[in-house]
């Protein structure tokens, strides 16, 4: 079904080469952290989940199901 008045918003080339050099690099980025983590003791869950923890907006004490329900506010993936 065709929404009326929808219209495709057309992406450059150069647009998709810098989407692909920011992916790039983040998973770099991501390697790096899971590596740094495994060589502290730490799974890479734990490591993602302490900056969450320490950056939790609003308040300085946080329960375990706040950063799960934080998440689904910004619409993060279960």
């Amino acid at each position: 079904m065709k929404r009326v008045g929808a219209r495709r918003q057309q992406i450059a080339r150069a647009q998709y080469e810098a989407l692909a050099d920011f992916r790039y690099t983040l998973r770099q980025f991501l390697r790096f952290s899971e590596n740094a983590a495994r060589a502290a003791g730490l799974r890479p869950q734990q490591h993602q989940t302490m900056p969450v923890i320490r950056g939790f907006p609003g308040r300085d004490r946080i329960t375990i199901g706040d950063p799960s329900r934080w998440g689904k506010d910004l619409n993060w993936p279960s």
